[in-house]
């Protein structure tokens, strides 16, 4: 939930907190995270004393975010272990709905960054 989340977000940032004492916390989020990062810093500012100084949002879309959680975790699940390529890893992609409204350059210039690669 979103509240899970923000309640975690808050654990990280009194661990960073206490890591590096009286370092400045900036915040940024997109989509979901950006309104996770709108909270967060909100909570952290009324009820935790932590010292977030900044939070930046782009294209904070809750309600959206939200609407595709279970999807994601659909995604997740069926998952293949592993790609033989990036070209394997981003027709997956486009094939499970996970990326929609691009073109097959695009995947795999956005998978690339998400793949970890096994030393053969």
């Amino acid at each position: 939930s979103v509240d899970r989340l923000v309640e975690d977000t808050l654990e990280v940032l009194e661990a960073l907190s206490r890591r590096f004492p009286g370092a400045d916390l900036v915040l940024v989020g997109h989509s979901l995270g950006g309104s996770i990062a709108t909270r967060a810093a909100d909570a952290a500012a009324r009820r935790r004393q932590l010292p977030v100084r900044a939070a930046a949002v782009i294209d904070a879309v809750e309600g959206t975010a939200l609407e595709v959680l279970p999807r994601t975790m659909a995604w997740l699940q069926a998952r293949p272990a592993s790609f033989e390529s990036i070209e394997a890893a981003a027709a997956w992609c486009l094939s499970s709905g996970m990326l929609q409204g691009t073109s097959r350059a695009a995947a795999e210039t956005s998978v690339r960054a998400r793949l970890q690669w096994d030393a053969a």
